[in-house]
């Protein structure tokens, strides 16, 4: 990886409720993916444990996001249901 896009640092930290996805997690699908998808546009998408992560041709991050960590349910004002 050879830096972000803006928008890539951008989905790096907002991403999962304002939690961020996890810089290790981000190095970890780079280094060891369980999948590497290449994708339109010349982007490559690894897929790793934790996170899967979208580079450009330039090696730059264009977008990250975490594993989904189940459904969750909110009520009609917008408060989390905890079960």
């Amino acid at each position: 990886m050879k830096g972000y896009t803006r928008h890539g640092l951008n989905q790096a930290i907002s991403r999962n409720g304002g939690r961020g996805v996890n810089p290790r997690d981000i190095l970890l699908a780079l280094r060891d993916p369980k999948k590497i998808v290449n994708e339109a546009g010349n982007t490559v998408k690894y897929i790793g444990k934790n996170a899967t992560v979208v580079l450009s041709s330039k090696g730059k991050l264009i977008t990250t996001y975490g594993r989904p960590r189940g459904p969750q349910v909110w009520d009609l004002n917008g408060i989390k249901k905890i079960k």
